[in-house]
C-alpha cells in the first residue's frame, strides 16, 4: 500500500479538503 496524502485522499474520494478536516473528528480510523 502506497501512502497517500490527504490531499490524494480528497481526489479519490472526490471531496474537499474541509470535508476531509470534519471526517479526522468523526472517522479517525481513516488516518
Amino acid at each position: 500500500m502506497t501512502k497517500k496524502s490527504k490531499r490524494d485522499m480528497a481526489y479519490e474520494l472526490d471531496i474537499d479538503v474541509s470535508t476531509l478536516y470534519n471526517w479526522r473528528k468523526y472517522k479517525p480510523n481513516l488516518y
